[in-house]
């Protein structure tokens, strides 16, 4: 795959200072959703962490993967079949909280996953770069072991 390609995919350092920012933003406003959601919606979340939680080492690499194939590859892809930015950011969103469709909790964490999805796709549109997209990506999934490793 030569330069040009991974740069289509995010896969760049270039963007990385004009990105951070927004990226920060992303995850603290993303961080503090979440963290709402857990306190709001603790009985229900807490089942799908004692079901998830010997999982969650799996979560970096995940993370990782999910940003690869939903904003690398299937941005780019969709940048290709619409010229809206909205549609290609809605399409997006729409598929990846389809992929969550298998965590338990369906009803709470498919919305939220099209919410995140709404955001990572947003900010991915405007500053494509897969590492600071895949670093949002953990934090918010290694969040909730944190969060209830704290209350426990």
């Amino acid at each position: 795959m030569n330069q040009t390609k991974y740069f289509k995919l995010g896969i760049r350092t270039d963007n990385i200072k004009k990105s951070l920012l927004p990226y920060t933003i992303l995850t603290a406003i993303l961080s503090l959703g979440l963290i709402t959601s857990l306190r709001l919606f603790s009985q229900s979340m807490m089942g799908v962490y004692d079901t998830l939680y010997p999982l969650f080492w799996i979560s970096i690499p995940l993370s990782i993967l999910q940003e690869i194939v939903f904003r690398g590859f299937g941005m780019y892809q969709l940048k290709k079949l619409f010229k809206k930015p909205i549609t290609v950011i809605l399409l997006n969103s729409i598929l990846f909280s389809l992929f969550h469709m298998f965590v338990p909790e369906q009803l709470l964490f498919v919305p939220l996953s099209f919410l995140s999805g709404l955001a990572f796709a947003t900010v991915y549109y405007y500053h494509p770069n897969l590492f600071l997209v895949s670093l949002a990506h953990v934090v918010i999934n290694l969040l909730p072991v944190f969060y209830w490793g704290l209350i426990e």
